[in-house]
């Protein structure tokens, strides 16, 4: 993103909320892990779901504690 200009050069990742995506083949669903910043943003959780193709039938979302903006983390202080 920094590359791209869409992210200052400066700026260290864990500045911006961020997240991952992950498969279980057990239960055949994907997880979307994310920032509650992300989270909290229905508009983009469906934007990020069309974009990465996730059928929103067999998605899920959560957080998870290596997924945490300053602001977030900041908060639990």
């Amino acid at each position: 993103m920094q590359n791209g200009g869409m992210a200052p050069n400066d700026a260290e990742y864990e500045q911006f909320p961020r997240g991952r995506i992950v498969y279980n083949m057990k239960t055949e669903k994907f997880m979307l892990l994310a920032d509650r910043c992300i989270l909290k943003k229905r508009n983009l959780v469906k934007k990020i779901m069309k974009e990465m193709q996730l059928p929103p039938t067999i998605t899920e979302c959560g957080t998870d504690e290596h997924y945490r903006c300053y602001r977030c983390l900041g908060s639990e202080i």
